[in-house]
């Protein structure tokens, strides 16, 4: 019945299905998985009717599939068990912070051509096979992005431009376990001020009171000059008046704020706490954080899959455009069409265009090259509504949007020396950044 059902939706459209080949696959496809969800990853993935067929599912369905696939993240695909540990390797041993500091921004937003040649020397000493190389190649801006936020996140416990890449915990997905992360710093000689913030933050309760015990007089009163984080204060306070830690003052707190950067430091702690809070202030603190973007993309993906599902939904309609861009992200850019197939409805045309130009403009013509962003943005637009389509004819994009339209060959010979003289041409800085 589902082959047959395939067939009419394909008949409904002018086309017809004429190879009988690929109706056996489809049934040996059907017979191996077990339903129409496989059909959307395998059958034909070149052809845009996977986009569309997807479309045509119920909107519960889609979620439903969606939270499957999230809740599986941590499971590595074979590109990921192949290459990512050599990436990781590599970006281990590679200098970061030094050529991060004379340029003064981080490596995943520098020219590629000022650190590809030297990191391509360093790979071709680990790997022979040079097709091998060029995929690595493609992982060290967002293994590099991993890094430069983690040091961001984090600046607080940086004394004297410690680097902590030796206690980084990576995922075989190529993301940083954070909280590994933060348990193997904690066995290290860090200054124990920085230690005890470093807990509180990914609420190590065990940690913190063993830290609080070891640490002098003056080293407890100097703790807020490692930071003012309002979750380091609640602690110390609670550890000084000998309670527990106050969830309810921390809400109360949180909801009373006008400035939402308070929530800035909060965020992220957010994975660890967020069911330990009020449902409404959870709500809050995650809603907030997604709108300024304070969350890392695994934080977000951990975070949601705590809530339940009309907050989910409602989360996904009230911040599309934030949600599109959370995966657009290494290593969830899998889930991408899943994800735009439920927020579509909810996506404004202001903030269509804007995803539009985030992508090409901050995307494709930066070069970012872990997955084929060309090929994704095409199916994306592919199944966006027409009216969108049809009113980009005003936009500033245009022409740099028919150069990527236009392209159907491989990712290696896109034309970007056409598409950088038209991307110049956008002045609106309406778009949000790719990387937040």
């Amino acid at each position: 019945r589902a082959t047959s059902s395939f067939c009419k939706f394909r008949a409904k459209r002018g086309h017809l299905v004429q190879e009988t080949a690929r109706v056996t696959r489809i049934s040996r496809i059907l017979e191996q998985s077990g339903g129409v969800k496989r059909i959307f990853y395998e059958l034909n993935k070149s052809s845009k009717y996977r986009f569309q067929l997807f479309r045509f599912r119920r909107p519960e369905r889609r979620f439903h599939e969606l939270l499957i696939k999230m809740n599986d993240a941590s499971i590595p695909t074979m590109f990921q068990k192949t290459f990512v540990k050599h990436g990781i390797e590599i970006c281990r041993h590679f200098d970061f912070k030094t050529l991060e500091d004379e340029s003064k921004t981080w490596l995943c937003l520098m020219p590629i051509e000022k650190w590809e040649e030297s990191m391509y020397r360093r790979i071709s000493k680990v790997l022979n096979i040079p097709s091998n190389r060029k995929q690595i190649l493609k992982l060290v801006k967002p293994l590099s992005l991993e890094i430069s936020s983690w040091n961001h996140d984090h600046y607080a416990i940086m004394e004297n431009k410690s680097n902590f890449q030796e206690s980084f915990c990576w995922t075989e997905q190529g993301t940083i376990n954070r909280l590994q992360t933060a348990k193997n710093i904690l066995k290290t000689n860090l200054d124990l001020r920085r230690k005890f913030v470093l807990a509180c933050m990914y609420f190590l309760e065990k940690d913190i009171k063993a830290l609080w015990l070891h640490m002098t007089p003056s080293e407890k009163i100097s703790v807020k000059t490692v930071s003012d984080s309002l979750i380091v204060e609640l602690w110390t306070v609670a550890l000084r008046e000998r309670r527990k830690f106050h969830w309810t003052l921390l809400g109360n707190k949180i909801l009373s704020s006008d400035n939402s950067y308070d929530i800035l430091d909060i965020s992220i702690s957010l994975p660890y706490f967020l069911k330990k809070l009020e449902a409404d202030v959870g709500l809050h603190c995650f809603a907030t954080s997604i709108n300024h973007r304070f969350l890392h993309p695994e934080q977000f993906r951990v975070c949601l899959l705590q809530l339940n599902r009309d907050e989910q939904m409602k989360i996904f309609g009230a911040y599309a455009l934030k949600v599109l861009l959370y995966f657009l992200h290494w290593p969830h850019q899998e889930m991408f069409f899943d994800v735009a197939g439920i927020v579509m409805p909810y996506l404004s045309e202001r903030d269509f265009f804007r995803f539009v130009h985030c992508i090409i403009r901050e995307v494709i013509a930066k070069k970012w090259s872990d997955v084929d962003y060309v090929k994704l943005f095409k199916a994306f637009w592919q199944m966006s509504p027409d009216t969108f389509k049809d009113n980009a004819k005003e936009n500033e994009i245009h022409s740099a949007l028919l150069v990527v339209l236009g392209h159907n060959l491989d990712l290696q010979f896109f034309p970007m020396e056409q598409l950088l003289p038209n991307v110049a041409k956008c002045t609106s800085n309406d778009h949000p950044s790719y990387v937040a």
